[in-house]
């Protein structure tokens, strides 16, 4: 498989994290007692949103070291991660890994791979920034 400029993982990681943090502090700033609230009943609470981004982070960075990874689920189980703190920590983590597997990562699916999951990492934020200005809570990255 060719090899990419490395300059270009390396760009791609410093969105990564930047978008992972910008998540995470909008996620910390959301109410913990309203982790399942849903601005309606056909769309995921921000804690689901927060749980589906972890399951697909887990699906990139095992992709990335070139593993089998699970595509089905969709979202790790609200059993396991029910609370604020669990779900930013596996939100977190989970992105942490993918940072971890890029840099380790050198050929060419790494935008296959990546580009698109931080696209769909973007949407997700988009969403949870409506969801926050719903509870009257003005996210972080719009604050002046």
């Amino acid at each position: 498989m060719p090899t990419i400029d490395q300059s270009v993982t390396s760009l791609i990681a410093v969105r990564w994290r930047g978008l992972t943090k910008k998540i995470a502090s909008l996620a910390s700033q959301l109410p913990a007692g309203q982790l399942e609230w849903q601005p309606s009943a056909d769309i995921r609470s921000y804690g689901a949103i927060l749980r589906h981004m972890a399951f697909w982070n887990r699906f990139v960075a095992a992709k990335l070291r070139g593993e089998s990874a699970d595509n089905q689920a969709n979202e790790l189980p609200i059993g396991e991660y029910g609370t604020k703190k669990k779900a930013i920590d596996v939100f977190t983590s989970s992105a942490n890994d993918v940072g971890v597997a890029l840099a380790e990562a050198g050929n060419a699916n790494v935008l296959d791979t990546v580009v698109p999951f931080l696209e769909h990492n973007a949407e997700h934020y988009g969403q949870l920034s409506m969801y926050a200005r719903l509870l009257k809570i003005v996210p972080p990255a719009s604050r002046t």
